[in-house]
């Protein structure tokens, strides 16, 4: 598994994020992925896409994390 602070993997959506990279190697999800995380449904493959949209207005942390995630941008 990709290593990510452990307050990073607190959020769902980032810790779906994770299982997904490293179930699939990459983070090309299908805008209408859902996975379970915790008993909660995560639109994971909505959120991925608009992360990618505000990655201009995302916090650097964020950046990062996606990135390590071998986030692709464009």
């Amino acid at each position: 598994m990709v290593q990510l602070r452990a307050s990073c993997l607190a959020l769902p959506k980032l810790r779906a994020a994770a299982q997904y990279r490293d179930r699939v190697g990459n983070l090309d999800v299908a805008r209408s992925h859902t996975k379970e995380v915790d008993g909660e449904a995560v639109r994971l493959g909505a959120w991925v896409s608009q992360q990618r949209v505000k990655a201009g207005k995302l916090s650097v942390q964020r950046v990062e994390e996606l990135s390590a995630l071998d986030m692709r941008w464009a």
